[in-house]
């Protein structure tokens, strides 16, 4: 008979693998949970102002609250809530029919946006998801920067267009994987132009002086509305625009 030291272990179970995401998400919710209990709570009457109220419909003028981006997200997924949350955004666009290339490439929920929320753009053919999500990163975002920075608002915003049928780039060249580009999910902004006419390209200004807190800020605050956010500071191919997406893969950098 082996010595005790010497016996096989009886096999144990394996505590199953933390997953930090959803770890962090379940905790997210919960703490949302509870401010919306904390404030149904203080104001005594049980009714939650519309802000703070999951159910009522985004208002994409009002205050951002905790509960902000799960409106959006079920506003932006119903092509009808979606649409009219587009026109109280004060955004300027026209509905049109849906483009079907292949089960690749095609927007649906067609609309060309040419107005933001107060900054104007070059007509772009994109997804109403991705422009109500531009109509609230221009209200949200952008214009309380360029407040904070230049002491006056953002006029207009450049971009590389939404809608492109072709595959992802990558730094060893194209990938076999459909760009987010594909089916409009996607657009690419490269400049700004500022209400005293002053227009600042991002290739020239991502690190210049007082240009460059701007341009981190606007960075940082289109991660609250779109799922994938690169920048200069990602790598060389996104040097001159941000590439902001709704694709497979949450990235903020």
């Amino acid at each position: 008979m082996k010595p005790p030291h010497l016996r096989p272990k009886p096999d144990t179970p394996k505590r199953p693998p933390r997953k930090p995401l959803r770890v962090l998400m379940a905790f997210v919710s919960g703490m949302v949970a509870l401010m919306i209990l904390l404030a149904g709570l203080y104001l005594g009457s049980g009714q939650l102002p519309d802000a703070w109220n999951p159910f009522t419909p985004l208002d994409p003028r009002a205050e951002i609250t905790p509960v902000t981006t799960f409106k959006l997200s079920r506003t932006a997924a119903d092509p009808q809530l979606c649409l009219a949350a587009l026109e109280d955004a004060g955004t300027a666009f026209t509905r049109l029919a849906d483009q079907e290339e292949s089960e690749q490439c095609h927007i649906r929920t067609h609309v060309r946006l040419s107005k933001a929320a107060r900054a104007s753009l070059r007509p772009v053919s994109t997804r109403c998801d991705i422009a109500l999500r531009m109509a609230m990163w221009d209200r949200h975002s952008i214009q309380p920067a360029a407040r904070a920075h230049f002491g006056q608002e953002v006029a207009a915003l450049g971009h590389y267009s939404s809608y492109s049928c072709r595959t992802m780039r990558t730094g060893k060249g194209p990938s076999r994987i459909m760009s987010a580009h594909a089916t409009a999910r996607a657009i690419d902004i490269s400049s700004v132009v500022l209400a005293d006419g002053r227009t600042l390209r991002m290739k020239d200004t991502w690190d210049r002086g007082g240009d460059a807190g701007f341009w981190r800020d606007v960075r940082d605050g289109a991660c609250r509305w779109f799922r994938t956010v690169l920048s200069p500071d990602y790598n060389a191919l996104h040097a001159d625009h941000f590439h902001l997406a709704q694709g497979r893969w949450g990235t903020c950098r």
